[in-house]
């Protein structure tokens, strides 16, 4: 499985690693892992950083990714989500396109501690016993 799925910050911050050749399949599946397990069991909002640094393959076709990203978008629960490693132009234009139409609040970051920076600006509960579970 090239991903895995993980509390960063139990009931707070859910870390999302992506590795490998990552199938249209699996595109479909940790979204409905995220919707089912964690954001009910997370303290809302709960946020999401999705972490594709060793990316190798993903599904390209637009269509695919909304459909994917719809199954935890609506969910009352859903907080941030931080994309670490969009390194491409490209890419991130295209996702940036794309999460815009699909309303979440996201941003992109550099690196994990680009990313916990950011959410330490949008969420004070970031700074109360800051001590991280990193997963």
């Amino acid at each position: 499985m090239p991903y895995t799925l993980s509390w960063y910050r139990p009931e707070l911050v859910m870390h999302v690693k992506i590795t490998g050749k990552f199938s249209e399949e699996e595109m479909f599946e940790y979204p409905e892992k995220i919707r089912d397990n964690y954001l009910p069991a997370g303290k809302a909002p709960v946020h999401l950083i999705i972490d594709i640094f060793d990316i190798e393959e993903y599904p390209r076709n637009i269509a695919v990714i909304q459909k994917a990203v719809s199954i935890f978008q609506q969910h009352p629960s859903m907080g941030w989500v931080i994309l670490v490693g969009f390194n491409n132009p490209l890419t991130r234009f295209i996702a940036n396109i794309n999460l815009q139409i699909f309303g979440l609040s996201f941003r992109f970051a550099a690196t994990m501690e680009e990313a916990i920076d950011s959410l330490n600006k949008v969420d004070i509960r970031m700074l109360e016993n800051n001590t991280a579970s990193q997963g």
